[in-house]
């Protein structure tokens, strides 16, 4: 484990792979309608000036930085996984910065709420070839508001209890969808598996889904995988030292959010405004659009949370799952390129 914080959990080998729960009984909460974008009527201040940003890629030692050129960041908001060595080293310097900050691309896919034809017109300024570059950009800089709008974040938070039955979240990924789950009450073990789905259409948002699973009838040792039947197995070895750890927390808390890119200005105030409000336990957030580097960089803050992420494809999907190491234990048991399988445990106190 990384000595610096904030710290992410390395296997010295493959963490052994995880089944999916075995048909566990779902409750379904979908959030795909447009009431769910958590919007105005009005489009909000956009967090970039994207008439005025500039896109960089360092070059040999990385201490030469070249351009991205206008038609090439176009290409990026169209389809942001055609370049994924781009994504990889992309920064980017707009005009509310102090210094170079990982790069954040709007995309198209994120317009789906919009009206069908300004979708048309969207689309069709981004395949042009580039002619009037700078009016180009006026033009994309005044669409922004629309095209990449920053977060707004509900009201009203959306609390969903977990009790006996497994609960599957899921969202469309140009939503900022917010949700908080408690699970109550406390159980020995909570299965959380969190992964992403390409859209039905080429040009659909993926779809982002999380499952609570409450391990009541079936344990799992954290660092095998091998389970134990809660009636069956009493006797076993395994039963009585999976019985001695503690339970979960009381009323334990899951913070699920749709970021759309921890890259943005604003993420780390956003997301500390979250943190301060809600207290989780455990956050688990999609859409982050960042690779493993520039996610160490943007939490070395957040020095108090652990984490594991799965990296996006370019600058689509990534899921990054967070946990407060004094309040819970969560083990990675096993993952894709398209999600994870965790199991959470109450706390316990490390001897020497």
């Amino acid at each position: 484990m990384e000595n610096y914080p904030p710290q992410e959990v390395i296997f010295s080998s493959s963490p052994p792979p995880a089944s999916p729960p075995k048909s566990p009984r779902f409750i379904h909460r979908k959030y795909h309608g447009a009431i769910f974008f958590n919007r105005s009527v009005r489009p909000i201040r956009t967090e970039m000036n994207l008439g005025h940003t500039d896109y960089l890629t360092p070059l040999e030692d990385g201490e030469i930085l070249d351009e991205l050129e206008f038609s090439e960041l176009k290409k990026l908001m169209l389809n942001p996984k055609c370049a994924p060595e781009v994504a990889e080293n992309l920064i980017m310097y707009h005009p509310d910065a102090v210094d170079f900050i990982p790069a954040h691309i709007p995309q198209f896919s994120d317009t789906a709420h919009l009206d069908k034809r300004l979708r048309v017109f969207i689309k069709w300024l981004l395949m042009k070839e580039v002619g009037a570059e700078m009016e180009e950009r006026e033009l994309l800089q005044n669409l922004g508001p629309w095209i990449d709008p920053g977060i707004l974040f509900p009201l009203e938070r959306l609390i969903i209890r977990v009790k006996f039955l497994s609960q599957k979240i899921s969202c469309l990924g140009n939503t900022n969808a917010l949700v908080e789950a408690r699970v109550v009450p406390p159980c020995k073990q909570l299965q959380i598996t969190t992964y992403w789905e390409e859209g039905k259409g080429k040009e659909d948002p993926l779809e982002s889904v999380m499952d609570l699973w409450p391990r009541n009838g079936l344990w799992m040792c954290p660092f095998s995988g091998q389970e134990v039947n809660t009636v069956e197995d009493r006797e076993t070895p395994l039963f009585r030292t999976l019985m001695a750890r503690p339970l979960v927390p009381i009323n334990m808390s899951v913070l699920f959010w749709n970021s759309r890119g921890i890259s943005r200005p604003e993420f780390k105030n956003n997301f500390r405004h979250l943190l301060d409000t809600h207290n989780p336990d455990i956050a688990v957030l999609v859409e982050t659009r960042t690779c493993k580097q520039k996610t160490s960089d943007i939490l070395r803050e957040f020095h108090e949370l652990y984490w594991h992420l799965v990296p996006p494809v370019g600058f689509v999907g990534g899921i990054l799952i967070m946990w407060n190491p004094e309040r819970v234990g969560l083990h990675i048991m096993g993952g894709s390129a398209q999600g994870v399988h965790a199991l959470v445990e109450g706390f316990v106190q490390e001897t020497e």
